[in-house]
């Protein structure tokens, strides 16, 4: 087959200069190679499993994404062996999972999700082999970024163990609703997904030519912290910044990068909940929390009664909220304020995800939060938690109390 250049060459001698038309007619041609080159660059793919001692017929589901679309296929296992095939256009995370009878019956609880059969694995064009007594227990044998992701696997694995042990008792914990429990397991789940995530960050610096890092980039680049995403996208090999992912995360980094600690805030006015004009610039010499919510985001929801505790403490000592809702309807909203017991500014022109202000401050994901100071700076993000309560103590000081 002729290479892309030569092809390219070919049609241009063809087509050259003979009537108006020729423009037209060259756009097609350019559009039409583009369409043959993206697929030339698909990578076939085939996964072959077999698990030992599997006599009857269980189906097999494989879960993946490329790019913003979600892909699912399937297929039967014959005396334990299976074997699905298809196209990628570049390495990208799976999940393969062998269903139990009976299994997509009743409702998904914790135990059910926990006794699952699956694994998640990496696919590159050729052959992937799963081999053992299960999926979750299987040998894989796959291509680069599958060996790159069994090195990750075992650089986590004790922490996942824990983790794994922690969330078992803290699922106990809620079922009995054991308050004091999960307080006290909390700090130490958290302090354990820290550690995972410095792990993932080393595997990062030290991979940077390895899809494995750049899905790991992607998983953290909803919501984007400048000061520490950028270093981590600086390790990242030419090859995969070039990538069409590479490129989205480079976009998301500069849009970021506007909203950093230090870069001032940007004026929107939005409705409120009378349906008044309101604008940011009329709380100018206040310290200003810029909240992007909505009624229907669960950790949202989670997050606002450490909101109301730290409202109800510096409430009159020149603080203020300000909420822009990404909701797309007044009622939920409202209902939400209401429920919730949030006493401060509310704001949001219902548009949902095309929010005007959310889309100038770059949101993707909520809940995320600014802190504004009287001269309009943002000198904190995305306050969690304590977090919020002990950042206004510190710049407001005692008389919060």
């Amino acid at each position: 087959m002729r290479g892309i250049d030569e092809l390219f060459y070919y049609y241009l001698m063809l087509f050259r200069p003979a009537n108006y038309r020729l423009k037209g007619l060259l756009v097609f041609i350019i559009l039409l190679l583009s369409s043959f080159m993206t697929v030339q660059a698909q990578q076939a793919f085939r996964i072959r499993g077999e698990i030992d001692g599997l006599k009857e017929d269980r189906k097999v589901m494989l879960y993946y994404k490329t790019g913003t679309e979600w892909l699912t296929d399937s297929t039967t296992t014959r005396q334990g062996r299976f074997e699905l095939t298809g196209k990628i256009p570049w390495p990208v995370k799976a999940t393969l999972e062998l269903k139990s009878p009976g299994s997509d019956t009743g409702a998904m609880t914790y135990e059910k999700y926990r006794g699952r059969d699956m694994r998640t694995f990496f696919i590159n064009g050729g052959t992937t082999t799963f081999e053992g007594l299960s999926i979750k227990m299987a040998r894989i044998k796959g291509g680069q970024s599958q060996r790159d992701y069994s090195v990750l696997e075992s650089m986590l694995r004790l922490s996942e163990d824990s983790l794994d042990r922690y969330n078992d008792k803290m699922n106990e914990y809620i079922r009995t609703r054991d308050e004091a429990g999960r307080k006290v397991l909390l700090p130490r789940i958290n302090a354990i997904r820290q550690e995972m995530e410095q792990t993932e960050d080393d595997f990062i610096r030290t991979n940077g030519n390895s899809y494995v890092a750049l899905d790991l980039l992607i998983s953290r680049a909803v919501i984007i912290d400048p000061v520490t995403f950028s270093p981590l996208y600086n390790s990242l090999s030419e090859e995969l910044k070039n990538t069409e992912e590479g490129k989205k995360m480079a976009e998301k980094l500069e849009l970021a990068k506007k909203f950093a600690i230090g870069r001032r805030a940007i004026d929107f006015t939005q409705n409120d909940t009378s349906g008044r004009p309101f604008s940011l610039a009329s709380l100018k010499g206040k310290y200003v929390l810029i909240d992007f919510w909505a009624s229907w985001c669960g950790p949202c929801r989670a997050e606002n009664p450490n909101v109301v505790k730290a409202y109800e403490r510096f409430r009159g000592k020149n603080f203020e909220i300000v909420s822009v809702s990404l909701d797309s309807k007044k009622a939920p909203w409202l209902e939400a304020i209401g429920k919730d017991r949030l006493s401060w500014i509310h704001v949001s022109d219902l548009k949902g995800w095309k929010n005007e202000a959310a889309i100038a401050y770059g949101i993707k994901a909520v809940p995320q939060n600014f802190l504004v100071d009287p001269r309009g700076v943002i000198i904190a993000r995305n306050l969690r938690g304590e977090e919020l309560d002990r950042k206004l103590d510190e710049i407001l000081g005692k008389s919060g109390d």
